[in-house]
């Protein structure tokens, strides 16, 4: 890319944002906020408007004497289309560039995650909706190893871990640009970006069929070589506990993550070791809400575990608010209670007398908004198409 493309890419992505954030913003205003002359705007948003980035929604009032200015919009009507791989099932979402969920489609699968199930079903999306995607983002709860280009998961069972990204994108239509992200930064990018945080320095955490973590300091997630920077799920709470697949012993998420809790339900004796269901974390809280105590000593449990890696991480990076996301919310405000009292109680004194730890009060379609704002953002170009590209966060 030529420095005359970097800077026009940059420009076009720059008023773009600004129009993403203030709709039925003016071409004049644009000028005034970004110092460019308004000949370059009208250019760059022609060209936008031109490549159905932007709509022009006729005049708006501006509170200014004199014609009234033409507004701009986004197009609602283009879209990323976000695949989020779990254990048992993937979830397609079309995400509008106003962040919003179009269209939702679950498939259930068993067994391994294959290149040709997965690729079929995609471009069963990008089939019905070809000309207005710009972008297909796979979404996984696993660490995407950008140097090697393979997938390191603890949590999934897929087909040839280390060809799984180059055989997607050869299965992929190369018109689309594709992408690879961590469910957890995902996630912790959409509270970032969306979310309700009174602070820049805050450590989310994922408690899903796994466990995740990442911190943000100075409004920005901290990442490590491989773009994620906290395997909270593998931390050991129990050395001699279970072996996990990472190698290591009683890691986390063998605990706390929703995956294990079927084993755990049977070890408080709340199913029989025949419930051939699965048994999830709503089931676990409807079961305290009618009383059970059993429920009750497994959800104070759960917690414990938690808080103790929790604490941890508070010696450690000092974060002032602790957001709890995922699908461990499903266990409601016992659980959330119980970690606040531990960490005040156990935790570092000076660290932990006045930290927050809250529930995130995203929806659970944080994951795909949080994917497509960073493909956005990150990786999609305003100069080009994205003609064959790959990119691995």
């Amino acid at each position: 890319m030529t420095h005359q493309q970097v800077i026009k890419n940059k420009n076009k992505k720059n008023l773009y944002n600004i129009i993403s954030n203030n709709e039925g913003i003016s071409r004049a205003r644009l000028a005034s906020k970004t110092k460019l002359s308004k000949s370059t705007v009208s250019l760059l948003v022609d060209e936008l408007i031109n490549e159905k980035m932007l709509v022009d929604i006729g005049t708006v009032e501006s509170g200014m004497q004199g014609r009234r200015p033409n507004g701009l919009v986004v197009n609602k009507d283009r879209f990323i289309l976000v695949v989020n791989i779990m254990k048992k099932s993937v979830e397609i979402d079309l995400v509008t560039l106003s962040y919003e969920v179009r269209e939702n489609y679950n498939y259930a699968y068993k067994g391994k995650i294959y290149v040709k199930y997965l690729s079929d079903i995609i471009k069963e999306s990008l089939n019905k909706y070809s000309s207005e995607i710009l972008g297909v983002c796979i979404v996984l709860p696993a660490i995407i190893d950008n140097t090697n280009r393979n997938i390191i998961t603890m949590v999934l069972d897929m087909e040839k871990n280390d060809t799984f990204i180059d055989d997607l994108r050869d299965n992929i239509p190369q018109q689309y640009g594709l992408a690879f992200f961590n469910d957890t930064t995902s996630l912790a990018y959409a509270e970032n970006t969306f979310g309700c945080v009174e602070s820049a320095n805050y450590a989310y955490i994922n408690i899903n069929e796994g466990v995740g973590a990442s911190f943000i300091h100075d409004s920005k997630i901290l990442r490590g070589t491989t773009g994620l920077a906290m395997q909270l799920g593998h931390m050991s709470i129990k050395k001699d506990g279970a072996l996990c697949s990472c190698g290591n012993r009683g890691c986390l998420e063998n605990y706390i993550g929703e995956l294990s809790l079927r084993n755990r339900a049977i070890e408080y004796g709340l199913i029989d070791k025949d419930f051939d269901i699965d048994f999830l974390f709503r089931d676990l809280e409807e079961l305290s809400s009618k009383g059970n105590e059993k429920a009750d000593a497994l959800i104070y449990e759960l917690a414990d575990e938690l808080s103790d890696a929790l604490g941890k991480i508070i010696v450690i990076l000092n974060p002032e608010i602790i957001v709890i996301g995922g699908i461990g919310r499903k266990l409601g405000e016992k659980y959330l209670s119980r970690i606040q009292t531990n960490i005040k109680i156990n935790g570092f004194t000076q660290f932990c007398k006045n930290i927050n730890i809250k529930y995130t009060k995203l929806k659970d379609s944080a994951i795909f908004i949080g994917a497509a704002k960073y493909y956005i953002d990150k990786h999609f170009d305003f100069s080009r198409n994205a003609e064959g590209d790959l990119f691995l966060s």
